[in-house]
């Protein structure tokens, strides 16, 4: 049996509104999607110095209590009539800037959703103790770091004051060192926000030595709350050079000096699986009129191939991998005779990466060397289909688990 509480009342006396903009528009968590994103509340005297805009606030919506963040402060209402008071401000500091709130509109108006929809995926959670261990703690400004020498073509990319930009990056080992010398670059004219498909890449940029020095932000999702939410916080500090983190670090606030860094935008992490699956690509191309853009891939989309097309985006090709266009297919059955020229033509400088609309099955294959025919102890013809990885005999059905040509 658990002991009987008695319920609690609080006794509220008559509270004032405020001398200096009384008027508040918080944007709220509504459950009817066809109302109004925001409202207009009254701050109270006792609420004049944290009801600031990017305040967590809790206010009355019918008769249920919901969760609200501030937008602006106003002499006057929107609308006439009753307006009704905030009920509590819950954090000391603010959660989010004004210009992370226009940016979810605009994300909003492009993926036909609640701006609250974005800021659950792409603010971190509110954290009192996060609060309290930002303010406890202090942020020292970074050493300026030292300058990567890097090819003379690629300084010379990386020094524009305002970049929109693509870097082709090779598949040789050497392709962090690119990615770390282009973030010091971009350092040393403001603040850089790195976006990585996942928490191996972002891990092996916190253990380089050059990247540890700048006492980076660290955003992963694998964090604990208290800690997600005091880096958060301290994405919006001044004294913050560099922000590494995953997709949602893609709203992290920025100024115009700024650079947004999206490394790899092809792969499937930076895609938001929930609704409304928005994803890293186009929520930073949304941004490319408030900040520098780069984006460091080994293989771009074809999104961003169109861009460098018409010219909106500037492409640098460090890797040696080539994007060849050609005439459409002819609509005919047996398809070959098109594009394995085309395969056999690019063999000769290096390797071929095909990609096709649905996985399929390989009815046979031969040895690089001798390039006879892939063959069983039985003398059945080798296959791989898309459920196994290994070879399988098509008489016997039996798996190589290492196959070698005799």
């Amino acid at each position: 049996m658990r002991p009987l509480k008695l319920r609690e009342q609080h006794f509220r006396g008559k509270r004032s509104p405020a001398e200096i903009l009384p008027f508040a528009r918080v944007l709220i968590d509504s459950p009817a999607f066809h109302l109004e994103n925001s409202f207009d509340y009254i701050v109270t005297t006792a609420m004049q110095e944290l009801a600031t805009p990017g305040s967590l606030v809790c206010v009355p919506f019918g008769s249920a209590l919901v969760s609200g963040v501030i937008e602006s402060r106003h002499d006057q209402p929107r609308v006439t009539g009753a307006i009704r008071e905030i009920e509590k401000v819950l954090s000391i500091l603010p959660m989010i800037t004004v210009k992370q709130i226009d940016l979810l509109y605009r994300v909003s108006t492009r993926y036909g959703c609640r701006p609250w929809d974005l800021l659950a995926a792409a603010i971190s959670p509110f954290s009192k103790s996060g609060e309290r261990a930002f303010i406890s703690g202090s942020d020292l400004l970074a050493p300026m770091p030292t300058q990567i020498n890097l090819p003379k073509n690629l300084q010379s990319f990386l020094h524009q004051s305002k970049l929109h930009g693509l870097i082709n990056l090779p598949l040789s080992a050497g392709w962090q060192e690119i990615l770390v010398g282009s973030i010091i670059a971009r350092v040393r004219i403001g603040k850089v926000v790195v976006v990585l498909p996942d928490d191996r890449d972002l891990q092996s940029l916190l253990r380089d030595p050059r990247i540890s020095e700048l006492n980076p932000v660290n955003l992963s999702s694998n964090l604990k709350k208290s800690e997600r939410y005091r880096a958060s916080l301290r994405s919006n500090s001044v004294s913050t050079r560099l922000i590494l983190g995953h997709r949602s670090a893609v709203f992290t606030s920025m100024e115009a000096s700024d650079t947004l860094i999206v490394v790899n935008e092809v792969e499937e992490h930076h895609y938001e699986k929930r609704s409304p699956t928005w994803n890293s690509r186009d929520v930073a191309l949304l941004r490319a009129g408030d900040c520098s853009l780069l984006f460091v891939s080994h293989s771009p989309s074809l999104e961003l191939v169109r861009l460098v097309e018409s010219g909106w985006l500037e492409s640098l090709d460090i890797s040696s991998s080539e994007i060849v266009r050609y005439q459409t297919l002819k609509e005919n059955r047996d398809l070959t005779d098109q594009y394995f020229p085309i395969i056999s033509e690019a063999l000769k400088s290096g390797s071929v990466l095909i990609q096709v609309s649905n996985r399929g099955y390989i009815n046979s294959f031969s040895c690089q060397k001798c390039r006879n025919l892939a063959l069983c102890e039985c003398g059945g013809r080798l296959f791989l289909n898309s459920k196994s990885l290994h070879p399988e005999c098509a008489s016997c059905h039996r798996i190589h688990l290492d196959w070698k040509c005799e």
